[in-house]
């Protein structure tokens, strides 16, 4: 058989919640779908009261900036292990979470064959004085004005011309709900992005809906991976 492209999976929560076991799920969804499935897992960024145990180097390893790197050097690391674990190194797909769109922007996007975005902060320039003093904790005295505008998937996605699925839901957290309705999509000579907006999930359900029977978006989202397996 051919060998499989690789579909990527990277969990959000602001590298302060998020845990790959919550999206095993999705490593059969891919795999019915024509994927080997990479789910990462970065490190959180510890919490108040944990915080003084850390050293401010240890912190800055943590946070969102440096992960975003750690992500872009998985990415580039993981292609070397497509004989061992049979796919195609060449055939890339990423899909990201909340925040983890946040942690693409310092891979080289314009390689990947497709990109699923499910309830992503878009703009992290424009949202990010919307979002809960708690969830900055990765953030706050790491990020600078340029990094803010690299990592925000409005920037990035910019630099991509192969298909992108973007959902979201209308009880989504408000920020993202609003950028999701609204995004410019600005692509050169790109595929049509596809847009699906459900009802009914909260930013939490629908990602770990996604795949049940229950969740309108799972039949738009099995047919954007299984046409984007064929790229």
């Amino acid at each position: 058989q051919a060998k499989r492209p690789l579909l990527i999976v990277m969990h959000g929560g602001f590298l302060q919640g998020g845990n790959k076991k919550n999206y095993a799920y999705l490593g059969g969804l891919g795999v019915r779908q024509g994927y080997a499935v990479a789910i990462v897992q970065l490190k959180h960024y510890p919490g108040v009261f944990t915080r003084p145990l850390y050293s401010a180097e240890s912190l800055r390893a943590r946070s969102l900036v440096a992960q975003s790197k750690n992500l872009a050097t998985f990415v580039r690391e993981v292609t070397k292990l497509g004989e061992r674990f049979g796919f195609d190194g060449e055939k890339i797909h990423m899909m990201a979470h909340g925040s983890g769109a946040l942690l693409i922007g310092d891979a080289d996007v314009s390689k990947f064959k497709s990109i699923v975005l499910v309830s992503p902060i878009w703009s992290l320039k424009e949202n990010v004085t919307k979002i809960a003093p708690m969830q900055l904790r990765a953030l706050e005295g790491y990020i600078t004005d340029a990094d803010a505008l690299r990592l925000s998937p409005s920037e990035w996605v910019k630099a991509t011309k192969n298909p992108l699925l973007l959902i979201c839901s209308e009880r989504d957290l408000p920020y993202i709900k609003d950028a999701c309705a609204s995004a410019k999509l600005e692509r050169t000579a790109a595929t049509p992005v596809t847009r699906v907006i459900v009802q009914r999930p909260s930013h939490f359900e629908l990602m770990f809906h996604l795949g049940s029977k229950i969740e309108e978006a799972t039949e738009p989202l099995k047919k954007f991976l299984f046409d984007s397996a064929r790229l």
